[in-house]
C-alpha cells in the first residue's frame, strides 16, 4: 500500500499501512512523525484505528490513552452511523 504525508500542526507526518507485530492495530511514533496502521484492518475498526491514530498526532502525547481511545471510538461510530465509507484504492487522488 502507499505511503501517505499529511501535514498536522504545520509539521509533515508520514501515514503507513502495513502488518504490525503483536496486538496493535495503529501506532503514532512522535519522534519520527510517523502513523502506522495495521494493513488488514477493514470498515469501521479501520476507521476508528485511523482517527485514533490522528488524534494522537493532532493532539500530542500529553493526551491520555483513555481519552483518545473514547473520542477515537465515538468519531468513528457517528461518522460510520452518517454512511462515512472508504473509497476504492484507484478512485483516491493525492
Amino acid at each position: 500500500m502507499e505511503d501517505h504525508k499529511f501535514t498536522i500542526n504545520d509539521q509533515k507526518w508520514l501515514w503507513r499501512y502495513s502488518s504490525l507485530k503483536g496486538s496493535a492495530e495503529g501506532w503514532t511514533e512522535f519522534a519520527t512523525r510517523k502513523v502506522l496502521i495495521h494493513e488488514k484492518l477493514k470498515g469501521r475498526a479501520r476507521l476508528e484505528c485511523e482517527i485514533h491514530e490522528g488524534l494522537h498526532a493532532s493532539l500530542g502525547p500529553a493526551i491520555s490513552e483513555s481519552a483518545i481511545t473514547s473520542a477515537a471510538a465515538d468519531i468513528a461510530r457517528i461518522l460510520h452511523s452518517l454512511g462515512y465509507r472508504r473509497l476504492p484504492p484507484e478512485s483516491l487522488s493525492g
